[in-house]
């Protein structure tokens, strides 16, 4: 059966500002996930703290709300956990850039499975 864009709905009533970038971003996402049929039982998203990761509540997966910066390595236990699920590391801007650029490095020269 085909994976719908509303199979990751949620309840949950977003409080982001409105025109906030992170409504097309999560669209998007929801979108791309569905197009390419992956089940929200099959995905596991890592987000950071902060507006972004309010998306936590917006999108139905499974998923863990991490320290700022630190989605990344999250993602990465994650998929040495479970190499079978599709995983996500969603982190905002100033947690990429900070705290979790080292992260970024590391996971890019490990080659791990994970989508940032």
């Amino acid at each position: 059966m085909a994976v719908k864009v509303t199979d990751y709905n949620s309840p949950n009533i977003p409080t982001w500002c409105p025109g906030c970038g992170n409504f097309a971003i999560h669209a998007s996402l929801k979108k791309a996930l569905s197009e390419m049929d992956i089940s929200p039982s099959e995905l596991f998203i890592a987000f950071d703290i902060g507006c972004n990761g309010n998306g936590a509540d917006m999108i139905t997966s499974y998923g863990f709300k991490g320290l700022h910066g630190r989605s990344i390595p999250l993602a990465v236990g994650a998929h040495l956990a479970n190499r079978r699920m599709t995983t996500i590391a969603d982190i905002g801007d100033g947690g990429c850039f900070h705290e979790g650029l080292d992260h970024l490095i590391h996971a890019i020269r490990s080659n791990y499975n994970i989508t940032i």
